[in-house]
């Protein structure tokens, strides 16, 4: 977790003061994409790494992996705590249409796709 994200979950009261350091074996995203036998098939793909979505998501090779619904954070200024249009455009850009919204996370539908998806009402 970045510093600013710390420090706004301690602002909230959902981080104590205290830490621990642990060492993980880390992977990019598009090793753990590469790594998938059913990559060619996924349908969901959320992304939630507190703050630095758009950076990972970025780094996703689209051409080879399109996922038919994408959830993640959306950029927000950290001072003003205004969400910024980066990752909406970035999905724009690559045809994924923006589906709904969370406040918090964007839910974006591959736009080609989106028109197969039926919309279900429970009573």
């Amino acid at each position: 977790m970045s510093q600013s994200r710390l420090a706004i979950a301690k602002k909230a009261e959902k981080a104590s003061g205290e830490t621990l350091e642990l060492t993980v074996p880390a992977m990019t995203i598009k090793a753990i994409i590469n790594s998938l036998p059913f990559k060619k098939t996924v349908k969901l793909l959320s992304i939630d790494i507190e703050g630095v979505d758009s950076d990972v998501i970025k780094e996703i090779y689209f051409n080879d992996f399109i996922p038919t619904i994408v959830v993640c954070e959306n950029d927000f200024d950290v001072d003003t705590n205004i969400f910024l249009p980066s990752v909406k455009e970035f999905f724009e850009g690559i045809g994924y249409s923006l589906y709904a919204s969370t406040y918090v996370n964007s839910i974006f539908v591959d736009s080609v796709k989106l028109k197969d998806i039926r919309y279900l009402y429970c009573n």
